[in-house]
């Protein structure tokens, strides 16, 4: 697995699935005392508070990670964020996903798209998102199969839970 830079700290894991290094952000990170982060996280806060006052039940509580795919070919095989729940209960569990993507120059033949299993009455339909800089995408973290496209140049991404 190629380095990343010296900022990330862990690969992900599991390591047969997924191809990434991780960057866990606490409130307290020093990556986050000033921008483009700290905006970031303070517009996820803001996103989790509109959330919350519809009809998820949601505790106040998130997580955040900044993932880095090197220029590998590897990406994240399919796979869901947590177990299903219809949300009609306070869980401990991720609720809500939330991603942004940080490739300010991203090209298709950068490859790293986000593919999407969207439910249908006769099955799935897959759809391809690029990311593309400054995209946000939002989605039940239980519900929603997904995958990242093998990655040809460095792609990183803010995601977050929310519960």
């Amino acid at each position: 697995m190629e380095e990343p830079p010296p900022y990330f700290m862990t690969p992900g894991k599991p390591h047969k699935a997924r191809g990434d290094w991780l960057l866990w952000l606490s409130r307290n990170h020093p990556y986050l005392l000033s921008p483009p982060l700290s905006l970031l996280l303070a517009k996820y806060e803001a996103i989790q508070h509109e959330l919350a006052s519809t009809a998820i039940k949601l505790q106040g509580e998130q997580e955040s990670q900044m993932a880095y795919y090197a220029e590998s070919g590897i990406g994240y095989r399919r796979h869901r964020d947590t177990i299903p729940d219809d949300g009609s209960e306070p869980s401990d569990a991720r609720r809500i996903t939330a991603i942004t993507y940080c490739n300010p120059d991203w090209q298709p033949t950068h490859g790293g798209e986000l593919r999407l299993w969207l439910s249908r009455h006769d099955g799935y339909e897959v759809i391809e998102l690029d990311p593309k800089p400054g995209r946000l995408l939002i989605f039940l973290s239980g519900l929603l199969d997904h995958e990242v496209r093998p990655s040809f140049s460095p792609r990183v991404a803010v995601t977050t839970w929310f519960w």
